[in-house]
């Protein structure tokens, strides 16, 4: 489970990425939970995240995000693509 606390940002989603890389190359099968709780940020920063969530996706992972609190701007359409592409069951 990876919390996502602050906003978007190449230094926030950079760390995010980093971390789900060490797991899914420790783990190659682990399931991923991502908890949203984000006041928004960049739109290039949220594209790169939710490109790399499609990535694991495609190599088999379970991906499942959720919002707890606040989810607004990028932080919350990089959730809403994700729900509507097939990565989320949960909100």
């Amino acid at each position: 489970m990876y919390a996502f606390n602050d906003p978007v940002s190449s230094s926030s989603v950079g760390a995010c990425i980093s971390q789900l890389n060490i797991w899914t190359r420790t783990d190659p099968g682990c399931d991923i939970e991502i908890i949203f709780n984000s006041p928004g940020g960049g739109v290039i920063d949220g594209m790169a995240l939710y490109d790399y969530l499609q990535t694991l996706r495609r190599a088999g992972h379970k991906l499942t995000t959720v919002t707890f609190g606040m989810a607004a701007s990028r932080a919350f359409s990089a959730l809403a693509k994700a729900m509507f592409s097939g990565l989320v069951n949960r909100i």
